[in-house]
């Protein structure tokens, strides 16, 4: 990674603290950023296979310290536990060619926020993978999606009670069958729809997190446009 990359991916960390969010309307304009990710055209439907991931101790993770440099391994179990141990996690915003962005709903049997409302996906990064591999893997189980352009956002912090990532926040578009393995349920909204029901209170943090980042990104983008048009 370049200096430049660097300093533009510095981790942030997200709280629930007031802060200036970009507008819809702001990322209705900005959204257009995204635009050139690599789409299907294959007709939209949803399908639920009946599967569950198993979560078990072979399942084994990086540790990492707050600059995001390995320190050592756990195991997924041992990380929830103990949440000293920082590790890595991903959170994918999938965008259709309308520009609605698809949200899930865990099941009813999750451990960990039961029924809340969350990306399109999100996971944990295993170990010896890197972001962009555990993006790619993530997508593939749980949405049965493949071979799209993922956009890297960038990174946040998301320290809670339970325990404590750091996620890469990326974005893609798709226009193909999207079949649901692991979620109870999901559909898209549109940006403001989005917006409303993160706000609602029910919703992960990993998923509250990466939506404000995300806007705060597309924000700087539009600024950025404003900033290339001549002025007259």
């Amino acid at each position: 990674m370049t200096s430049n990359e660097k300093s533009s991916n510095e981790n942030k960390t997200i709280t629930t603290e007031n802060k200036t969010i970009p507008t819809t309307s702001t990322i209705s304009t900005s959204i257009s950023t995204i635009s050139t990710f690599k789409t299907s055209t294959s007709k939209i439907s949803t399908s639920k296979v009946s599967t569950k991931k198993e979560i078990s101790e072979k399942e084994i993770l990086d540790v990492v310290n707050e600059e995001d440099k390995i320190v050592g391994k756990a195991s997924r179990i041992a990380c929830h536990v103990d949440n000293t141990l920082i590790h890595r996690g991903v959170v994918i915003f999938l965008f259709d060619s309308n520009n609605r962005v698809f949200l899930t709903k865990r099941s009813e049997t999750k451990t960990e926020y039961p029924n809340a409302l969350d990306a399109s996906v999100a996971g944990h990064v295993l170990s010896g993978e890197s972001y962009e591999q555990s993006a790619e893997r993530e997508l593939k189980e749980e949405l049965n999606v493949s071979r799209v352009e993922l956009k890297k956002i960038g990174k946040f912090n998301c320290f809670t009670a339970l325990e404590r990532e750091i996620e890469t926040v990326f974005a893609c578009k798709f226009d193909g069958e999207i079949r649901l393995r692991e979620t109870a349920s999901g559909r898209f909204y549109s940006l403001k729809e989005a917006s409303d029901a993160i706000s609602f209170g029910n919703a992960t943090p990993w998923l509250e997190g990466g939506w404000k980042f995300f806007k705060q990104f597309l924000s700087k983008e539009q600024k950025r446009e404003s900033a290339r048009k001549p002025t007259r």
